[in-house]
């Protein structure tokens, strides 16, 4: 829990400091109308993100967040960044775990999209089945490369991944949403280099 919430706090000086610099710039050319945009998603993500790291919030939240924090990256990137959100309207109200999604989002974006001169499209659906529920998140990035990935998902099953900081943030999404759904919870990230890279997680309702 310790390392989840340094990993909340990473939306840290850096970022902060990259979207005022935007806001300034936006400012200066008089795109008055992007720079006010880009200020109230600035500021819903800084008021979701003083939640209790140790509480659950309903799927809608954590999607609001999310297209909040795609936006923002759409203003900076241009046509470098692209991204779909969609999601099953009986899904909205389900409980998840808090700030679940944004470092798996985030790596689609800088480890993903942004290695590519060309950029890239993210997606995240949320759909509906049976009695349960798929999140796919899906990039076309520079994806991962084989012995990286079997690495990765070796340590998704044990405690060392903990350890392994450069992945924390994957490690802590799995881990909490074990927490939460216990065995009712499947998690699979598939990828190929150059390709991008697939995420889905499946649980029951």
């Amino acid at each position: 829990m310790a390392q989840f919430d340094a990993l909340q706090k990473q939306v840290t000086p850096h970022f902060i400091f990259n979207v005022i610099n935007t806001i300034s710039r936006l400012l200066s050319m008089k795109e008055y109308d992007t720079a006010a945009k880009m200020l109230d998603s600035f500021a819903s993500m800084m008021r979701y993100s003083l939640l209790d790291v140790k509480s659950t919030v309903m799927l809608k939240q954590e999607l609001n967040y999310i297209e909040n924090f795609l936006m923002i990256q759409k203003i900076r990137f241009g046509d470098r960044i692209e991204y779909e959100l969609e999601c099953d309207p009986g899904l909205l109200d389900i409980e998840v775990p808090f700030f679940f999604l944004q470092p798996l989002v985030e790596n689609s974006i800088k480890h993903g999209l942004l290695d590519k001169p060309e950029g890239g499209k993210v997606l995240l659906a949320c759909a509906k089945v049976k009695d349960g529920c798929v999140i796919t998140l899906e990039d076309n990035g520079t994806g991962i490369e084989a012995g990286k990935l079997h690495s990765i998902k070796e340590n998704l099953l044990t405690t060392k991944g903990s350890r392994d900081s450069e992945h924390i943030g994957l490690y802590n999404c799995y881990n909490r949403l074990k927490l939460l759904f216990g065995s009712n919870m499947k998690f699979f990230i598939e990828s190929e280099s150059g390709k991008g890279t697939a995420i889905q997680i499946m649980f029951h309702l």
